[in-house]
């Protein structure tokens, strides 16, 4: 028998996929991925997912989660990023769609990330949403995961059969 090679024998992880079929559906999706208590602290979650796909909307029950009202969340499309604060708690939200001639999507997301550290160094609590993570480079990705703040992969997909969304969440630290 001939011996298999060491990638072959890693277990597989199987990601669940949830399925919402409304915004609240969404909203509680997403809030299920909010730490609570000891591992309250940060959180980066990048967001992939086609025009429609139901992005903001899930950074709308990340914002309910923490405190926010979901109705005051929009899109940054075209002012980048954009941030909603309360006492202790902060959440960061950037779309780099349509990020400016000149103005790398990797640029925006470090002015973020640093921002998110700022709030994080003076106590708070900070949650950064990243919308159109797919337009990231490798190196961009690569430090969120570095930062050694728990880091989380959202991938969502519009099922054009029944408009149902596929919400796939993985830890990427």
């Amino acid at each position: 028998m001939k011996p298999r090679p060491a990638a072959a024998l890693q277990r597989r992880t199987r990601v669940p996929v949830r399925v919402s079929r409304s915004p609240a559906d969404t909203h509680r999706i997403a809030a299920g991925i909010i730490p609570c208590g000891r591992d309250s602290r940060d959180l980066y979650l990048l967001l992939e997912g086609g025009l429609g796909a139901g992005k903001t909307e899930f950074v709308k029950g990340v914002a309910r989660a923490l405190g926010f009202d979901p109705a005051a969340v929009h899109s940054p499309t075209f002012v980048l990023s954009a941030e909603y604060r309360r006492p202790g708690v902060v959440l960061h939200h950037a779309d780099v769609y349509r990020c400016p001639s000149g103005v790398p999507a990797d640029a925006v997301v470090r002015d973020v990330l640093e921002d998110a550290a700022a709030d994080a160094a003076a106590g708070a609590r900070t949650v950064a949403c990243i919308e159109w993570a797919d337009r990231l480079s490798a190196a961009a990705r690569r430090a969120f995961v570095r930062r050694g703040v728990r880091c989380v992969l959202v991938k969502i997909r519009q099922d054009p059969a029944d408009g149902a969304r596929r919400i796939r969440v993985e830890r990427l630290s």
